[in-house]
């Protein structure tokens, strides 16, 4: 240790190989410099000497630049402090830092004399508080506060900042009041469904927002009820409609989700005033695709729709599809997640294996998703009895186009691309087999439609003895 308070490692050839003043932490001494790409970060406390909440960094052109730790970025606009020094002047240097403020002196004659003190001011960083909260400078050690509509995840830690914590990100609780008051009474009903009536609101007198009302919910605790809603809430897709917070209010279940703008996906095909054009329609193909991969095989908690239809698709102000009602079969008691035949699901979309009493598995979202991709190619719904007869049902007629090469007639001679309408016919046709083995899995379908793989030729399905007629590859069926 030399008398300047450097520490120094010598070999045995009295060659430095390292040293203290190569690597400063919280402190500058006189003599040590801090070099181009080197950071100075404060502590925590006086006796705490952890890494704080600031860090002072010296840029490669020589401009020395106060930041709190991690900050969103390292431009001007996030700097706490700066000193603009873009060109080459006197050296200065960081002599001390202080519980107070930062100060900075310059050697002269091996003595030591302030040059700068930084703002007093703790709440003028950026960032400083961290996401969704705010610094409020009422107090020497100013706290840090909630936004409106957020909650401390962990109030013994509720002083960290910058940091980022995915796993367990709280969604926000409201009062069966604080809803009612945000739907004036549930007043503004934009939707009704399998799993409740959905209505209009806007939360903390700013955004807009769905609430939907669940109702004949399952009788269970209110942990339960939490965590089944939390494992929802952790799903971030660009293709998931976002679950913002719930209700568990005494009896009273409610789902508050962001506002989609554009109804749902149902509205945008089935229109009597023309069809969209076929690059927006293949493009919510995809959409619809990524969505369903990602509840299948890329979320935390595997989620299987069980419902996936036109209804449950819902169209951004960008025209974006996302993914609605994904993952609330287990928030409802068996009979409400039922229909009146006994099965889950919508009539005209559920898979075969809801009749036949099979072990329901992600290939039921897969066939549901062949329906719905059928629809979307066509513009119209899978069974329609206003039209000829062997038109009725999309899935059978779209076989027999196919095999007589007049696809053209399921866009109505629209100009498309005929070589990727033959390949999402071929895609459809392969999703809607009879038996869930012989489906593809989501992450093939998502492959298929992106071209990226061969697809061969489908077999009939309405033939429901296929699986024994036909030998699908093996490297095909699975990943």
């Amino acid at each position: 240790m030399l008398d300047s308070g450097n520490f120094v490692l010598y070999n045995s050839n009295a060659k430095i190989i390292w040293q203290s003043f190569d690597a400063p932490t919280d402190t500058i001494l006189s003599g040590q410099r801090l070099l181009a790409g080197r950071n100075l970060v404060s502590s925590i406390s006086a006796t705490n000497h952890a890494t704080g909440r600031f860090q002072l960094s010296m840029q490669h052109v020589g401009n020395l630049v106060l930041y709190p730790v991690n900050p969103i970025s390292t431009t001007g606009q996030y700097a706490y402090w700066i000193t603009g020094t873009y060109t080459a002047g006197d050296n200065v240097s960081l002599t001390l830092i202080t519980m107070d403020s930062y100060i900075f002196s310059i050697p002269l004659n091996d003595s030591w004399s302030i040059e700068y003190s930084s703002s007093s001011n703790k709440c003028d960083p950026l960032g400083l508080c961290g996401l969704n909260a705010y610094c409020v400078p009422i107090e020497e050690d100013p706290p840090c506060l909630c936004l409106p509509g957020y909650v401390f995840i962990d109030q013994g830690q509720k002083d960290l900042a910058n940091g980022w914590f995915f796993e367990d990100v709280t969604l926000r609780s409201y009062t069966y009041v604080e809803l009612e008051k945000a739907t004036k009474g549930f007043t503004d009903e934009v939707g009704k469904g399998a799993f409740g009536t959905v209505y209009k609101g806007i939360s903390n007198g700013r955004r807009v927002v769905a609430i939907k009302k669940l109702e004949k919910v399952v009788g269970e605790g209110e942990r339960e009820f939490q965590n089944e809603v939390n494992a929802i809430g952790r799903t971030h897709h660009k293709n998931l409609v976002k679950l913002l917070g719930y209700c568990h209010d005494g009896s009273n279940r409610l789902l508050v989700y962001e506002y989609m703008t554009n109804g749902s996906l149902a509205d945008f095909i089935f229109r009597s005033d023309g069809r969209p054009a076929w690059e927006e329609r293949t493009g919510i193909v995809l959409n619809v695709a990524q969505g369903i991969l990602y509840l299948h095989e890329e979320c935390e908690t595997q989620i299987i729709h069980c419902d996936i239809k036109p209804e449950n698709i819902l169209m951004s102000e960008q025209k974006c599809a996302k993914l609605a009602d994904f993952g609330l079969a287990k928030l409802l008691k068996s009979e409400q997640t039922r229909t009146h035949t006994g099965f889950r699901g919508t009539r005209g979309y559920v898979a075969p294996e809801w009749h036949r009493n099979m072990p329901i598995t992600v290939k039921a979202d897969v066939y549901s998703f062949g329906v719905v991709l059928l629809e979307i190619i066509c513009c119209r719904r899978s069974v329609n009895m206003d039209i000829p007869e062997d038109e009725v049902v999309l899935e059978n007629w779209v076989y027999h186009c196919l095999e007589a090469d007049e696809l053209h007639k399921l866009v109505q001679d629209e100009e498309v691309d005929k070589t990727k309408l033959g390949r999402m016919i071929k895609i459809v046709l392969w999703c809607i087999q009879y038996e869930p083995s012989l489906c593809p899995s989501m992450k093939k379908v998502v492959l298929m439609l992106e071209g990226t793989v061969e697809i061969p030729a489908p077999p009939n399905p309405d033939s429901q003895s296929q699986h024994l007629e036909f030998l699908t590859p093996t490297e095909w069926l699975t990943d």
